[in-house]
């Protein structure tokens, strides 16, 4: 692996009562039993009064269901939306099971991006999704933990191997741990309404890495998406079956290796040709050079998460479903060799 290869899209103690990120994680496990809690709970958390918290459930302010007996229950997809929505901080995160780190822990992008490598090369999963945990519920930017945290690690992981410093089986899993990760951050994004605009994507065949498609789902369903990646090796005619029959209105294309250029652009010009001129589709990847986007129709790339995610904005809604579409509804799409 070169030190390249996770560039991701280019289209993202026990001390006075307070524990710290490392204790946190050798303390609690966030359970998948253990995901809705009482206002009660919540209101200690956020450090308001109990009925103060029942009436934003009840007004909603924050969102909450309820048991077959009217119990008020909530979510940490509620709890943290709801902090994000008003800007607003956990005076106590451990009731709700989340992590606290002293102000010190995490000071910096650079704090953070040192603490991940270092749970990354040991292979501490639960180490790394405290972190994530930890950097959401403090209102960073979903895509701000990819650009400045997730992708540099990686970086340095890369430039770690490629000079012997660490063993391949780190580096392979190091990516194991981050999705794994991830994919508990994932579980902590509010579920998109059915009116949310649909955007899909993933890594084209033979791509190893989950990383940088995962990412873009995270920032995506984040910024009020429906979006949803497809894991690795994965053909362009699966994509292109998947497009016409979903129609997103957004769709991404992860590309770390390439093996044959021309083969790529050619594949990539059909698919844009075949598929609803009303989605626009993107492409990235450390894969992705300058000479293949010249020759790239129609295509968008962006240099980040934060790209990515700027660009999505301007993305005009779809005005009906049926502009675009081909007579017989479906595109042609032939792949070239393997």
């Amino acid at each position: 692996m070169n030190k390249k290869s996770f560039n991701l899209l280019l289209i993202g103690n026990e001390n006075g009562g307070i524990r710290s990120i490392r204790q946190y994680h050798q303390e609690t496990t966030l359970t998948e039993a253990k995901i809705q809690y009482s206002p009660k709970a919540v209101a200690k958390a956020i450090g308001v009064s109990e009925s103060s918290l029942k009436r934003w459930c009840d007004s909603g302010k924050i969102s909450a269901s309820k048991t077959a007996g009217g119990h008020r229950r909530l979510s940490h997809a509620d709890i943290i939306s709801f902090l994000h929505k008003n800007e607003s901080s956990l005076q106590e995160p451990e009731v709700i099971d989340l992590p606290r780190a002293e102000s010190h822990s995490i000071s910096s992008s650079a704090a953070a991006q040192d603490l991940l490598y270092q749970h990354l090369i040991d292979g501490n999963e639960r180490g790394s999704r405290d972190l994530f945990v930890y950097l959401f519920v403090n209102l960073w930017p979903l895509q701000k933990i990819v650009d400045e945290v997730i992708t540099p690690a990686f970086a340095k992981i890369g430039v770690d191997w490629s000079s012997g410093k660490l063993d391949v089986y780190q580096e392979r899993r190091g990516c194991e741990v981050c999705v794994a990760a991830m994919k508990s951050l994932r579980k902590m994004i509010p579920d998109a309404p059915e009116t949310a605009r649909k955007v899909i994507g993933g890594s084209i065949s033979q791509e190893p890495f989950s990383v940088p498609t995962l990412s873009a789902e995270i920032c995506l369903a984040g910024a009020g998406w429906n979006a949803r990646s497809l894991d690795g090796n994965v053909p362009l005619t699966t994509y292109l079956e998947i497009a016409q029959t979903e129609r997103p209105e957004l769709f991404w294309l992860s590309i770390s290796q390439v093996a044959n250029e021309s083969q790529l652009i050619s594949e990539l010009n059909q698919f844009r040709a075949a598929i609803d001129p009303s989605v626009s589709l993107v492409v990235g990847g450390s894969g992705v050079s300058e000479s293949i986007l010249s020759r790239l129709n129609s295509v968008v790339a962006a240099a980040s998460m934060s790209h990515l995610i700027q660009y999505a904005e301007t993305v005009p809604r779809r005005v009906a479903d049926t502009v675009g579409l081909p007579p017989n509804g479906l595109g042609q799409f032939n792949a070239g060799p393997s």
